[in-house]
């Protein structure tokens, strides 16, 4: 994973961070879960609204559209973990 890393430990039971990614690369969005499913709102970047992302370990079958101020609300499914990057 390359670019700075944001935290997202505001949950003890869901944690999640983003990586920025580097030139030509995409961020990625990392979410995991000891109890129940969940999900948060994280910032990826305005650059990156419109576009779709897909959890790479596929344990979360949905998408994510990152919407116009460069937020995706990214799931991750009870006890599992998803590493979200763009389509």
């Amino acid at each position: 994973a390359y670019g700075e890393q944001n935290d997202y430990f505001d949950d003890a039971n869901c944690i999640g961070w983003v990586r920025s990614g580097a030139e030509n690369q995409s961020p990625i969005a990392v979410l995991i879960s000891n109890d129940q499913e969940n999900s948060k709102s994280m910032f990826v970047g305005q650059e990156w609204a419109n576009q779709t992302f897909v959890d790479l370990l596929e344990n979360h079958q949905g998408q994510v559209t990152i919407d116009e101020e460069g937020y995706g609300e990214f799931p991750v499914s009870s006890s599992s973990v998803s590493v979200w990057a763009a389509k």
